[in-house]
């Protein structure tokens, strides 16, 4: 007893073991309640204290335990099941702290901690939903709380309502300016909103605060890239990679860029390097897969995918693009039944992880197409020409993913007057503030959003007389298109269904879409799509929209091409039937194809699965 003046008395001990804790002497507050435990074992206070003393020392488990003996001793107690579901969270226990904080928010319904910690143990265990309508009762007690307002802006960004979680983050950044987690989850939701400006902004400011954090300059590379400049994304991933030289990210990245700009062999020397570095990843491997024809002198290289991806450690997201490279490998090879098993086994891996919600998802399409047809009828769309901007710079490429999007973008901006921007959110993010309670457009809305969309294309392709925003599903708002910027040309290139569904199956994508993910779900949207496009045909001019079939555009590109330059009022120009010779920088899963002459091996691409499709089949049935 020497060692602690030679106290012994309970109330002693546990007077100073409290001030330890307090003083941050973590290990001298468990030295002290171990000499407590031993004079009284079961003792609840004294339990909850050194499981407290461990759980600061980021002994999870060691916690636990004896949280555990806490609750055994007093159950009634909301405390001991609080720390005890903490201890559990952090040790990734997830389903024993869910009951754990559902028993202290039981024992205690008016404690606002216990309420939020279950909030964060249902987060952390997949169900956002629930653990959002918990916050969503507590935010209007808590306005000056900053965990609350974090944790709300994490659990609206998971479920897919990025404006709102990024008002959360705000609200918390206001409480607490400089804390890094809410700056970086802030930054990664502007990111995914493709509000770039602020992104970039906010990944400036954190490379000021941490300038020897890495993390934060791959971040900022990320942006910059997906922003359409890989050139200042290469110079941000060289820092990086002066700062650490055996970076597999930052190496990954500079691959990335490689495939972007066209210069493919570079691209998978880059892939190659990262995985030097770092062999038991998935996105090097998947890089390289997608940058080339996979041949059979590439047998040893397949061989090893194949053994990575069946070892247990790997975690989800590469053993998810592992099965999306070895799907496209295998089918290279010819070999159809084991490249559909790896699609099979990918897709199942990115559903779990894009979080499906099984028939629900289906009804809310379903639902959410419904109220479109309603909403912009025929005499709504006979007014279109009242409304909006008058400009005539947007060119609209639409049609399911996969269709053929890339392709024709890349022929339209091959025109020395048009150019590319991309896959641009800004319409399907901002469609929800036209659409009122009873299915009316405020159509004052539309002149001042219209006019700031063109402001940004012209920001992104400040020379070019047209610009193309290639978003694929902006096919669910043609209406709202047609409205808000009445002199904008549509193009609606459409593919077989099935070769459509084969390959949005067939591709990794980062989208969170779960749909993308199931066949049956594919059969479903793709029905949706078929829907909305034939309610357009009907209520807009003939001469707004032109519909190119991809398998007419690459047996005869020159016809289908001339079409589609007429249709934009431009002159013809010859290098639009070079698009493989186009130098701007792609950013979608197209990266190798659209550097290639336009070929047809990609048509009736579903002859090569036939009897492996299950459901997709039902798409050649009318």
């Amino acid at each position: 007893m020497a060692g602690f003046g030679g106290a012994s008395h309970p109330d002693l001990l546990m007077q100073r073991a409290n001030q330890a804790l307090a003083s941050g002497q973590f290990q001298r507050c468990a030295d002290l309640t171990d000499l407590l435990l031993a004079q009284m074992p079961n003792h609840p206070a004294v339990l909850v204290l050194r499981g407290t003393a461990s759980f600061r020392m980021e002994r999870f488990r060691d916690a636990a335990t004896f949280f555990e003996k806490a609750v055994k001793s007093d159950p009634r107690s909301g405390p001991p099941h609080h720390w005890l579901s903490m201890a559990l969270l952090h040790a990734g226990d997830h389903s024993k702290a869910i009951i754990h904080a559902e028993k202290a928010v039981q024992l205690a319904p008016t404690d606002l901690v216990a309420q939020h910690h279950l909030a964060q143990c249902l987060f952390a265990g997949g169900n956002a939903a629930q653990s959002w309508s918990i916050l969503e009762r507590i935010l209007p007690h808590a306005p000056q709380v900053f965990i609350v307002h974090h944790t709300a802006g994490l659990v609206l960004d998971r479920l897919g309502r990025r404006d709102e979680a990024i008002r959360e983050f705000k609200r918390a950044q206001k409480i607490d300016p400089d804390h890094l987690a809410n700056l970086v989850a802030l930054r990664e939701a502007y990111y995914a909103n493709q509000s770039w400006s602020e992104a970039e902004t906010l990944a400036t400011r954190l490379i000021e605060i941490q300038p020897e954090v890495v993390d934060h300059r791959l971040a900022m590379a990320r942006i910059l890239i997906d922003r359409g400049v890989p050139a200042k994304a290469e110079n941000v991933l060289a820092k990086a990679l002066e700062m650490s030289p055996q970076s597999a990210d930052a190496l990954l990245l500079m691959g990335s860029i490689s495939q972007m700009t066209g210069s493919i062999a570079q691209a998978i020397d880059w892939f190659q390097k990262s995985l030097i570095v770092q062999p038991n990843q998935g996105a090097a491997y998947l890089g390289i897969a997608t940058s080339q024809r996979v041949q059979e002198s590439d047998r040893e290289w397949v061989h090893e995918m194949v053994k990575l991806a069946e070892d247990s450690r790997l975690d989800s997201t590469s053993q998810t693009q592992l099965h999306f490279a070895l799907g496209k490998a295998f089918e290279d090879l010819s070999e159809y039944p084991s490249a559909m098993t790896h699609y099979d086994h990918g897709n199942r891996l990115a559903r779990l992880s894009a979080g499906a919600h099984g028939q629900s998802e289906e009804e809310v399409a379903e639902k959410r197409i419904q109220t479109i047809i309603q909403t912009f009828n025929r005499e709504l769309m006979s007014d279109a020409k009242l409304f909006g901007s008058q400009s005539e710079v947007p060119i609209f490429v639409v049609g399911m993913i996969r269709s053929g999007t890339t392709l024709v973008e890349q022929i339209l901006s091959s025109h020395s007057q048009v150019g590319g921007a991309g896959e641009q959110i800004y319409w399907l993010n901002q469609a929800s503030a036209f659409l009122t309670a009873h299915e009316r457009i405020d159509t004052a809305l539309l002149k001042p959003f219209a006019d700031r969309y063109v402001r940004q294309l012209q920001q992104i392709c400040p020379d070019s007389k047209r610009i193309v925003d290639k978003m694929p599903i902006n096919y669910e708002i043609i209406g709202l298109l047609a409205l808000a910027l009445p002199n904008a040309k549509f193009i609606h290139i459409r593919r077989d269904p099935v070769d459509t569904c084969i390959s949005i199956y067939a591709t990794y994508n980062r989208a969170r879409m779960a749909w993308i993910h199931d066949k049956s779900s594919l059969v479903h949207h793709y029905r949706l799509y078929e829907k909305v496009m034939e309610h357009w045909r009907s209520v807009l001019p003939n001469d707004r929209m032109l519909e190119v079939d991809y398998e007419a555009l690459v047996s005869d590109p020159e016809t289908q091409t001339r079409q589609m330059i007429q249709h934009c009022g431009l002159n013809w120009e010859a290098a639009c039937l070079r698009p493989h010779e186009n130098v701007r920088p792609v950013a979608t899963p197209s990266v190798w194809q659209v550097r290639q002459p336009i070929y047809r091996t990609s048509v009736a691409r579903r002859d090569r699965f036939a009897g492996l499709l299950g459901v997709l089949e039902e798409l050649t049935k009318k």
